[in-house]
């Protein structure tokens, strides 16, 4: 029994030393304990009784976010279509996918969103009801009557026509009404009261005149006089013609280079030709990279805002709004604008090996780094991680410090002997009870 035994203990030696490691060590494929290495870094060569496990970092594009024993770090999840990276892949963290403007996330998973697709556009003579968020699509609804939508954006009230024009074309839930100009607007606000005050005068003076019986010479140079007062006041009146038509265009209407008052266009269009005796005014839409925010007399669009480095549009620009930019994951916003969100830039400052992130950066702020403490270590400047503390079968080799760990070398291979001893003691009492019998 005792030989069985001996058998049995020497299987146990060879066998079983990785079944008891410790909670930061791990088991190797020879059966050895060997301490796990940090996040961030993965197995280089396991530990020999003369050396601790060599450990390297992750490389660029993949990342380690527990302690561990793999020979190979994971892949970084990579952000497809309608995705941006939210937070960036890290050594020791993966990919955070957020959405973009103007989509919605179909599928999430542990990392944000894995697949997203974009809002569905209106059609012409709908509204959006409900706008498309980052987790649902757009709504849409049809334009009450009165009312017409060309872009599928928003319904606009049909064009009154003013005073001086005619509809030559009905509005539509599509198409707004079609307005036709009977005639220039001329202003005679300046010369018919001018002239009424100018007859009343001369009227009240050639009645004078003969009424007291003034010589005929008099009376005909009063005459003259005010044939020349009415002869100034039709050259002014033909000047008010020309000239003042533009003076008082209604709200909606714009002047012309030649003084005309024309309607004017609606947002995300502008004018393609001027309004004429025959038609109303002409507008285009804005194209693509173009829009305009406003009613308008103007013959070119607004050009989009980009995004630049660190940016992303956080508000895809329309034929009726600027686009507003985001700041990215990493970066901070430099310069502000209130009308299109931010429009510079700067990535978060790295903190330095032997520091740590005090105040991770955000959107508006860059990232505030402090030193470590004594007895803590930050090899690639996020957190500071405690110094190793050597096992009972290892000693110090190399003390740490604010950049490195605690190197620690294994004296002689740890081998768990309590299955035989336990074996052995059971056996004893046996072979006792056995003689003693």
């Amino acid at each position: 029994m005792l030989s069985i035994l001996a058998v049995f203990g020497c299987f146990a030696v060879f066998m079983v030393p990785g079944l008891c490691c410790r909670e930061k060590e791990y088991a190797t494929s020879n059966g050895e304990c060997c301490p796990m290495c940090h996040e961030g870094t993965v197995v280089k060569r396991d530990c020999t009784p003369f050396s601790g496990t060599r450990c390297v970092p992750c490389v660029h594009g993949t990342y380690m976010n527990q302690p561990n024993g793999l020979n190979k770090c994971f892949p970084c999840t990579s952000c497809d279509q309608g995705l941006f990276a939210k937070q960036q892949c890290t050594a020791t963290s993966d990919t955070v996918c957020g959405v973009l403007e103007g989509y919605f996330c179909k599928l999430k998973d542990d990392t944000g969103c894995s697949l997203a697709q974009k809002h569905r556009p209106c059609e012409s003579g709908h509204r959006i009801k409900t706008p498309g968020t980052n987790t649902s699509d757009t709504e849409c609804e049809p334009c009450q009557h009165g009312f017409f939508s060309e872009h599928g954006v928003d319904c606009t009230a049909w064009t009154t026509c003013s005073e001086t024009q005619v509809m030559i074309h009905e509005g539509d839930a599509h198409s707004d009404v079609v307005c036709k100009a009977t005639e220039p607007r001329v202003h005679y606000f300046l010369s018919i009261p001018l002239l009424l005050l100018l007859l009343t005068i001369v009227g009240l003076r050639i009645k004078g005149c003969w009424n007291r019986h003034l010589p005929e010479d008099l009376c005909y140079e009063t005459l003259v006089t005010c044939v020349i007062m009415l002869s100034i006041l039709a050259v002014f009146g033909c000047l008010a013609v020309f000239m003042a038509p533009g003076l008082c265009c209604l709200e909606k209407e714009y002047k012309t280079s030649d003084g005309r008052c024309c309607p004017m266009c609606h947002e995300g269009t502008v004018v393609k030709r001027d309004c004429t005796t025959e038609s109303g005014t002409r507008c285009v839409p804005c194209v693509n990279g173009t829009y305009m925010n406003q009613p308008n007399g103007l013959k070119k669009c607004f050009p989009c805002t980009s995004c630049d480095q660190g940016l992303f549009a956080k508000q895809q620009c329309t034929a009726t709004s600027d686009t507003v930019c985001g700041v990215l994951e990493g970066y901070y916003c430099k310069e502000l604008r209130d009308d299109t969100g931010c429009s510079l830039a700067q990535k978060h400052t790295p903190c330095e090996s032997g520091h740590r992130i005090k105040t991770p950066g955000t959107s508006r702020t860059d990232t505030v780094c402090e030193p470590c403490q004594p007895g803590y270590f930050s090899q690639y400047g996020l957190n500071c991680a405690a110094w190793t503390i050597c096992s009972e079968t290892q000693k110090k080799i190399r003390e740490g410090d604010a950049h490195s760990d605690v190197v620690c070398k294994a004296t002689a291979s740890r081998v768990h002997y309590f299955l035989p001893i336990r074996l052995l003691l059971s056996s004893l009492t046996i072979v006792g009870l056995l003689i003693g019998g």
